[in-house]
């Protein structure tokens, strides 16, 4: 590489040493960005390389102009937006590719050097570990021998000196930057900011779920509440703590039916109850929020001081005033019950609603599976099918899932097959939905450290959950954990169970 970039005239082996310094940014964004964006910014850094090589014209803003919008549409068709970190840093990637192509001054590599330094940056966002930041090390000494080499005149040193004057350059900022790491107090988050997910980690369950939603609260282990049983604890996967109902659905979030307005109660719940109860004491960490958790499904909840709660009809439990500081309450649930088996036409339809021309395959096939007329498999049987289906086909649990495109159960289901617990959940109902079968989102938690001594189970957000009902003619609203369908260990034991060994830092 040192031999061939010789023998190239200056102001050539100049560009194809920056176009080599652009690749290794663009390098590690490629695990995530999505596959034809890192196509196509290899294709434009190529390009400019062959330019260069063979003395060619660099193309006109006739061409690079359309280059451009295409791209933009590209970035807003994967992520439904321009805005955000994840579209932000795809779009810096596109721009970082054009701009190659537009280098005509030393100005122009000046913002082209900046723009690569700013992009290696961004990939802290997704990892930290030993090998990447080797990777990034060796990148930024490649972009500082590129941004050297436009320092000087028209004789310079051969790359060898350039390098060693770049080490000595380096070797005495160690020293300063040592005392920097020593000396200046490091904050409790990013200097950029907590984001959304931040925020969301320390509050909660929202009254929306879409793609990255709970996997963001599997990564905190922050305390919701503990439980504390004065009859046997149930079986682990028995243990579902239901929080929010989710109905209406947008083609990309699930949001709570009504959300936005002051809940109302509903003592005209139809639920049929069987079997011992259990019953528990809750000692609920403070939230910000007014939801109040407990085991599928509630029979009986002490009543908060000075803060009454309202049920709805789908058994959410909201207070009136969001919950400031720790409260006690207990709990009567009962396991075994029929939740609303009567439900009329009416009141089935705002449960088999999808948005008009989303995820059209997802839609399709499951009308194909489910069939029609006299062939048409009973709802009980397509909901089996679909499980089956789940557990036949090569899908995988994972907290860090492929960014997914506007219809998004489509290239969960057909191109992805990789996802955590709201993926499985949320393409469950649409399918069941698209059968013409009722099905909601339920998200709250699942499981929980169980304690032998006191006979607690201690519930944290890496514990947050989400899972589907499904209504069945005399049976009601029947829960269906279609995560259990990849990853039974999941509610059989906990997440670290479940989800695969860490990977290398790179991957």
């Amino acid at each position: 590489m040192k031999a061939w970039l010789s023998n190239l005239p200056r102001d050539k082996a100049d560009i194809v040493l920056l176009l080599l310094a652009a690749a290794m940014v663009l390098a590690p964004h490629a695990l995530h960005l999505p596959p034809w964006l890192s196509a196509a910014s290899a294709a434009l850094l190529l390009w400019r390389a062959v330019i260069t090589v063979r003395g060619r014209r660099q193309p006109s803003l006739a061409v690079l102009a359309p280059l451009a919008l295409l791209g933009i549409a590209g970035v807003y068709a994967s992520y439904g937006s321009v805005l955000g970190r994840d579209p932000g840093v795809a779009m810096l990637a596109l721009l970082l590719a054009l701009k190659s192509l537009e280098m005509h001054g030393r100005r122009d590599i000046f913002v082209f050097v900046f723009l690569s330094f700013f992009l290696l940056l961004a990939n802290f966002f997704h990892t930290q570990g030993i090998l990447s930041a080797a990777w990034m090390l060796a990148t930024v000494i490649v972009l500082l021998a590129a941004l050297l080499s436009a320092q000087y005149g028209a004789v310079q040193p051969s790359l060898a000196q350039r390098l060693k004057l770049l080490g000595r350059m380096l070797a005495l900022a160690v020293p300063l930057s040592a005392v920097m790491f020593l000396a200046v107090p490091r904050l409790d988050g990013p200097l950029w900011g907590a984001g959304p997910e931040d925020a969301q980690a320390r509050t909660g369950l929202s009254d929306s779920m879409q793609p990255g939603a709970i996997a963001s609260l599997a990564l905190s282990s922050e305390p919701v509440f503990t439980a504390r049983f004065s009859t046997p604890t149930p079986p682990q996967d028995q243990l579902y703590w239901r929080g929010v109902v989710l109905g209406d659905f947008d083609g990309a979030t699930w949001t709570r039916r009504g959300a936005g307005r002051a809940p109302a109660s509903d003592s005209r719940i139809d639920i049929a109850l069987e079997g011992q109860p259990s019953q528990y004491e809750v000692t609920l960490q403070a939230s910000g929020q007014r939801r109040i958790f407990a085991l599928d499904v509630p029979r009986s909840i002490e009543r908060l001081p000075g803060n009454p709660y309202v049920v709805s009809s789908a058994l959410e439990v909201l207070t009136v005033q969001p919950i400031t500081s720790t409260v006690r309450y207990r709990v009567s649930s009962q396991p075994r019950y029929r939740l609303q088996a009567g439900l009329s036409a009416v009141q089935q339809q705002p449960w088999l609603a999808l948005p008009a021309g989303s995820n059209p395959r997802s839609v399709a096939w499951a009308r194909a599976l489910r069939g029609h007329g006299t062939h048409a498999l009973a709802p009980a049987d397509a909901v089996a099918a679909v499980l089956d289906h789940f557990r036949r086909a090569p899908f995988r649990y994972t907290l860090q899932p492929p960014l997914l495109g506007k219809h998004g159960v489509d290239d969960f289901l057909f191109r992805t097959q990789a996802g955590f617990c709201e993926h499985y959940a949320g393409s469950f109902v649409v399918l069941m939905r698209a059968m013409g079968i009722p099905a909601r989102v339920v998200t709250g938690y699942q499981g929980g450290l169980r304690n032998g001594t006191d006979n607690s189970v201690s519930v944290r957000q890496s514990d947050a959950h989400a899972w589907s009902e499904v209504w069945l003619a005399g049976r009601g609203w029947v829960r269906i954990d279609p995560t259990g369908a990849v990853a039974p260990l999941r509610t059989e034991r906990n997440l670290d169970a479940a989800l695969p060994p860490p990977a290398s830092p790179l991957t």
